[in-house]
């Protein structure tokens, strides 16, 4: 199961830019259909572009679930994830509609014919070299929101149990970790659009297949 997310609805047609993330397997192995490169064997090489991840401000609803500790961790693994060659050259790859960039939640977003390529967006993620961002654990639910974060601000807000149930098959901190990678795209000014056409979900799922190969360990025989 896999990191989607859905937006709140204010109007029939206008929808905010807070992001409330749900369980939508579908959509990730769709993604996955129209880039098999996900399923090559990972590699150790480091993309030209870094960037470390750190954490500031903590708060949590249960230190023995997630701590400060292992949100220190999730933020090295996800620093890991963004800095590797597999995801930048994946990032790279794609190209997104321009309503996707966005400067607060709620804000008015300008629709234009003209698409933002992936060197934009990695040029946003890397274009500070050391981000320190303000965390919040809530406790959620299974099959609920993920988390939330307004775009061009340094807090994320995140549900453990919504998290921890989206993808069992990772131990919390990688879990954690590629929640961040998703997040991290709104915190340098991407919104959510219509699931299909969509910066901070397509890094969420490109960070999850990351994360899936990383925790794999290699065969003995």
């Amino acid at each position: 199961m896999m990191v989607a997310c859905n937006e709140t609805t204010k109007t029939k047609n206008e929808l905010t830019s807070q992001d409330s993330c749900i369980t939508d397997s579908v959509g990730r192995d769709s993604f996955l259909k129209t880039n098999a490169s996900l399923l090559t064997p990972i590699s150790q090489a480091k993309g030209t572009l870094n960037v470390t991840l750190r954490v500031g401000d903590f708060k949590t609803y249960n230190p023995t679930l997630l701590s400060k500790e292992i949100a220190g961790k999730a933020m090295v693994l996800a620093s890991q994830i963004l800095n590797s060659k597999e995801f930048q050259d994946e990032v790279n790859n794609l190209d997104f509609a321009y309503k996707n960039h966005c400067t607060s939640c709620g804000g008015k977003r300008e629709s234009r014919k003209e698409r933002i390529e992936g060197k934009t967006v990695l040029d946003s993620l890397y274009r500070n070299a050391d981000v320190t961002l303000d965390l919040t654990i809530q406790a959620g639910r299974c099959g609920g929101a993920l988390g939330a974060t307004c775009p061009n601000t340094k807090h994320i807000s995140s549900n453990y149990k919504s998290i921890s149930c989206d993808m069992p098959n990772l131990p919390i901190e990688l879990a954690y970790a590629v929640h961040i990678c998703h997040e991290f795209a709104h915190t340098v000014g991407y919104c959510h659009t219509d699931h299909k056409d969509d910066v901070a979900e397509k890094i969420g799922w490109i960070a999850y297949y990351i994360a899936v190969k990383m925790n794999t360990k290699p065969s003995n025989s």
